[in-house]
């Protein structure tokens, strides 16, 4: 799998642990970092190793930045140039076609 598409997955993972924190919270988290940690009785939502995408660097997380369209807050890898924009990988981002 290219790194592209293992963090296509991680964010199809990490969108889904935020909607589900937001059914039972009311809200979305604060950060990643708080799926990670368990509730009494409860598994985390997210294993800690899964907050870094393919290139070691952590996932970063805007709560207040909605998509417009589905209302879901912004979730992206930096991609393979962190200081240039136009290399991150979105979760609002539709899949490229091969």
């Amino acid at each position: 799998m290219s790194r592209g598409a293992a963090v296509r997955a991680d964010l199809i993972t990490l969108t889904r642990a935020v909607e589900a924190y937001k059914v039972q919270h009311r809200e979305f988290p604060e950060s990643l970092a708080v799926l990670t940690k368990a509730k009494k009785g409860q598994q985390p939502y997210l294993e800690a190793t899964s907050l870094l995408d393919p290139w070691d660097r952590p996932y970063v997380y805007e709560r207040d930045a909605l998509d417009p369209t589905t209302g879901r807050p912004l979730i992206y890898s930096q991609g393979t140039n962190p200081a240039d924009p136009a290399s991150r990988i979105r979760n609002w981002d539709p899949p490229k076609k091969p």
